[in-house]
């Protein structure tokens, strides 16, 4: 059917022996091209803004909370647990600490496992620390996402002021 209508369009151009009947296939065809891209365009669109909205959602669902560097505060305490979280991709897992400071035991969220075992600094159960980060409460317990762990002299810098992860690449060398 569409070699017809070419060879019908081929024909009207021969009969007429003028520009305007190449004007008009040309016209003809630049309106159907266009009248394609356009929903094609809609849809990559669409597409590109879902992707960037999911990757957001999909950041802050995987520290299950989004950091707020306007809730920062500094704890001290001592590790009574180090746990290995599986992510929910399925792929590696986070490190968890369970901290006991004067008042409370606190749950702190540290990073990645990929991350945190390549830094200078190590962690293990009766490690005296301070951890600076944002807190929050979960499931009514109290929580923390670091953003910097001091052991001694020595600093794991996990997060920016802004909460912007050292793994992400947009942070500087994260230890000293």
């Amino acid at each position: 059917m569409a070699n017809q209508a070419l060879r019908k369009t081929a024909r009207d151009i021969l009969e007429s022996g003028t520009d305007s009947g190449i004007r008009n296939v040309e016209e003809e065809t630049m309106t159907s091209i266009k009248w394609i891209l356009l929903p094609v365009g809609i849809a990559v669109a669409l597409v590109l803004l879902a992707s960037v909205s999911f990757a957001q959602q999909g950041a802050k669902a995987q520290a299950g909370r989004a950091y707020d560097p306007m809730n920062v505060e500094t704890i001290t305490g001592e590790v009574i647990g180090v746990e290995k979280i599986p992510s929910h991709g399925g792929k590696g897992y986070g490190v968890h600490l369970s901290v006991k400071t004067e008042k409370e035991t606190i749950a702190v969220e540290v990073g990645p496992g990929w991350y945190v075992e390549k830094q200078p600094v190590k962690i293990e159960v009766k490690d005296i620390l301070e951890i600076r980060g944002s807190r929050f409460a979960s499931q009514g317990k109290p929580a923390m996402i670091a953003a910097e762990i001091r052991k001694g002299d020595r600093i794991l810098k996990l997060r920016d002021e802004n909460g912007i992860p050292a793994w992400s690449g947009g942070g500087r060398r994260p230890s000293k």
